[in-house]
């Protein structure tokens, strides 16, 4: 049998027993549809206002609150004590770590490697000289000048978009032979050359000798980054007459011509009459190596002439015979043109004092001076892919890595790195002080690596890379390289000009050890801002409903923002400890287009929280991936929930009749 249920007695009221208010008359049109926090809010501690309670009214229970809770006080309609604002604080960024960071192999580039830091940020080393080639299936393959054999005949470079390959023998109808592409190429032979066998030599992998190729001299090939080839004559004796100080190469060019340049070197021209290839002036040094600069004796008095003799072009070098016959001169000396293809994503070169031919074909860099400034270089030095692979990205660091292969000795010395502030050509300048730059440094690093005293095998301060932070202001100069907001002329390093203890040398784009910078940034970038100064929640926050404010989005990344390409608005909550707390927040797409340094407001949804004072972050995400993950500051909004309740303990409610 159910159990059976009592009703209570109901007793009826009558309407002229109870005071009913006065009721307005009238319609709703032209109203505001919003009543004024003062009407809606209750009594701090959240009971209503003054209302008699019956005695008999039964007792209402509500949870036992902590002592140090805050007072349950109904929201306003804004949902915040204080207006919100964008964060300013920059993110902290360690940026690449040897023993953390790992390269991410899809994003190589002829001149960079890009690696994936822990806190979310990328780093890439762009180079002066190429890291990669194009191999197979499109992929970026590590470059290996290292020579091995292809046969009985000829010895290659390992690994290189441009093949170049060696003869086994001097005497060969093809020396070398240097291949641009399957149009372009350039060979040479030696004329009146013994049949010496070349060998590759031990701890120098790219480079093979070939002793006694002439009389008197041995020829020296060396297989260099991007398909160049370096030509040294080393002279063991001193030459009878003029005639013994001239040397002969015979060419053979495919789709290509030769040209001889006032500055005494050489361009490669192909059919369009643009430049494919370059042989530099020449210059010679003695083996009389001075411990202060870690150079012999220097002369660029060596000319090449042209001439073309049965339909063939015939390269003729002609060392000075009396600088050759001085009785200073220590020989062996060496005789140096090089035959380079070019390649425009980099430039290096230095100045020095008294130079009259540009030195940008050197394996090496200097700066500062050997003799307390009577003789004074520089180095200059321009990373230009830098700027495209880079574009509109936040930078956030950027360092210079110099390979300090000579010092004037082992005592740590300053070198400082200043921006170049005019255009320049590394195929042009030569005279000390070089092109025009800002006199305060980005950065400097003390150092010392290389040098050794005569007679010595080893250095007890090793040959090495040494890195400069180029700091904020490096950071600043590169953001501003990358926004086009300023031309990139690259930077000059430079060291004391009086005192001999700075003098240095660095590997050049023509060596092992080329110079390479370091940028740490993230591809993802965005200013936010808040539409109203005092952002306006729209409806009134409260734990069992969401709302949204309005959120001003800038984008100043690289890519454009579309409504279907992945980029969203969403946000993260934090608790008043600071600690990030779970919750799924939904995601707001743009509603338009937005390209770069284009501006969009968006009604940025919030799901419903808690009672509490949480910290609403606002970030971007692309496909999932946080632009805070990325060092991309958030814009901040304190929110605070309070707790809603009914009529507190015997309280009595106004009652409305119809």
């Amino acid at each position: 049998m159910p159990p059976h249920l009592t009703m209570p007695r109901l007793t009826p009221v009558s309407a002229a027993d109870v005071e009913t208010p006065e009721q307005q008359e009238g319609s709703a049109a032209d109203r505001t549809h919003r009543a004024e926090s003062a009407v809606v809010e209750g009594d701090p501690d959240g009971s209503s206002s003054d209302a008699d309670v019956p005695d008999e009214a039964l007792p209402r229970e509500w949870p036992d609150l902590p002592e140090d809770a805050d007072p349950m006080r109904p929201p306003g309609l804004e949902g915040t004590e204080a207006p919100a604002q964008p964060e300013e604080d920059e993110p902290e960024v360690s940026g690449f770590d040897e023993g953390t960071s790992e390269e991410v192999v899809d994003e190589r580039e002829e001149f960079s490697r890009t690696f994936e830091n822990e806190d979310g940020t990328l780093s890439t080393d762009f180079s002066l000289q190429p890291f990669h080639f194009e191999g197979e299936n499109d992929s970026w393959e590590r470059i290996d000048t290292s020579l091995v054999p292809e046969n009985t005949a000829t010895w290659t470079n390992s690994a290189d978009s441009r093949d170049i390959a060696f003869a086994s023998r001097s005497d060969s109808g093809e020396l070398a032979r240097m291949e641009l592409d399957e149009h372009h190429s350039l060979s040479f032979s030696l004329e009146g050359a013994t049949n010496a066998e070349g060998e590759v030599l031990d701890g120098d992998e790219d480079s093979i000798l070939y002793e006694d190729a002439l009389p008197g001299a041995d020829i020296e090939l060396k297989s260099l980054v991007g398909g160049t080839v370096k030509e040294t004559s080393w002279l063991n004796e001193v030459p009878e007459s003029p005639e013994d100080a001239t040397w002969r190469f015979p060419l053979e060019l495919d789709g290509l011509i030769p040209e001889l340049l006032d500055d005494g070197s050489i361009d490669l021209v192909d059919s369009d009459g643009e430049n494919a290839g370059h042989i530099p002036a020449g210059y010679m040094e003695d083996s009389d190596i001075d411990p202060r600069t870690g150079n012999g004796a220097w002369s660029e008095a060596v000319e090449f002439a042209l001439f073309e003799e049965d339909g063939q072009w015939v390269l003729e070098v002609t060392a000075d015979h009396g600088w050759l016959t001085d009785d200073d001169r220590v020989y062996q000396v060496g005789v140096d043109p090089t035959a380079s293809w070019n390649y425009n994503a980099s430039q290096d070169t230095y100045v020095q004092s008294g130079f009259n031919t540009p030195r940008h074909t050197d394996t090496e860099l200097k700066a500062g001076t050997y003799d307390n400034g009577s003789n004074r270089a520089a180095s200059y030095l321009k990373f230009s892919s830098l700027v495209s692979e880079l574009r509109h990205h936040k930078i956030y660091g950027a360092q210079l890595y110099l390979f300090n292969h000579w010092s004037y000795s082992c005592t740590p010395s300053p070198v400082h790195v200043h921006e170049v502030t005019q255009s320049w050509n590394h195929r042009s300048v030569s005279d000390f002080p070089g092109p025009s730059y800002n006199s305060t440094a980005l950065g400097q690093n003390s150092f010392a690596r290389g040098w050794m005293p005569v007679g010595a095998s080893s250095s007890s301060c090793p040959a090495r890379y040494e890195g400069i932070d180029l700091g904020s202001q490096g950071r600043d100069l590169v953001q501003a390289w990358v926004d086009g907001d300023k031309d990139n002329h690259g930077l000059t390093v430079r060291a004391s000009e009086t005192s001999s203890s700075g003098w240095k040398k660095f590997g050049s784009r023509e060596s092992w050890g080329a110079p390479y910078m370091t940028v740490t940034y993230s591809p993802y970038r965005a200013d936010y801002s808040f539409v109203q100064d005092s952002p306006e929640l729209d409806p009134a926050p409260h734990p069992n409903r969401g709302t949204s404010v309005e959120v001003g989005l800038a984008n100043r990344g690289k890519e454009t923002w579309t409504p279907d390409n992945g980029y969203e608005l969403s946000y993260q909550v934090f608790d008043e400890d600071g600690d990030r707390i779970y919750h799924v927040a939904p995601t707001t797409p743009v509603p338009s287009n937005v390209a770069t340094g284009e501006s969009v407001n968006i009604n940025a949804e919030i799901d419903p929280l808690p009672p509490g004072t949480w910290t609403i972050k606002f970030d971007m995400t692309h496909e999932a991936q946080s632009f805070a993950a990325w060092g991309v500051p958030c814009a901040v909004h304190e929110l605070r929930l309070y707790r809603h309740r009914g009529p507190a303990q015997r309280s009595r409610q106004a009652v409305l009749l119809p």
